[in-house]
């Protein structure tokens, strides 16, 4: 009854946070849709058990949130990641921060499936890690040089 209730809360907060459709299965799975503009839509799934509470926000593109620990961090991380998308929304570059963060989220699927899939020898590891740090230089030199937006 509980997870019933907890749902029933963040769904009401969320719808009147502008919420487009909730949907919540009967294994208290939730999916939140909040469209932000003509191009900008993004979906949230939280699932509510007992003790534990995990979001991740599935589109535009997917990343985990991480653990919850109660009902009004999911309203205020969501809350949160909206205000972001809406400002980031406005940058003429906002299209292309899309295509990028869609092929980081392909590179994930892809070098699990590469791990798994595959005996990858040491020296290929050692390729794949330098790269990945000098992706993590260059956005930190980027970051540095790069005004927040408005």
């Amino acid at each position: 009854m509980r997870n019933r209730i907890s749902d029933d809360m963040v769904n009401i907060m969320l719808r009147q946070m502008g919420a487009k459709s909730i949907k919540t299965s009967p294994a208290h799975i939730n999916i939140a849709k909040f469209d932000l503009g003509e191009e900008l839509k993004i979906t949230y799934m939280y699932e509510v058990k007992e003790e534990e509470i995990y979001l991740q926000r599935v589109s535009p593109y997917p990343m985990m949130i991480g653990k919850i620990y109660n009902e009004q961090q999911i309203v205020d991380i969501i809350g949160t990641d909206l205000r972001k998308f809406q400002s980031a929304y406005n940058s003429s570059n906002f299209t292309k921060f899309i295509d990028v963060a869609g092929s980081l989220a392909t590179f994930d699927k892809e070098i699990e499936n590469l791990f798994m899939t595959r005996n990858v020898d040491r020296e290929n590891l050692e390729k794949i890690e330098e790269e990945m740090q000098k992706l993590h230089t260059l956005i930190a030199e980027i970051t540095a040089v790069s005004p927040f937006l408005t």
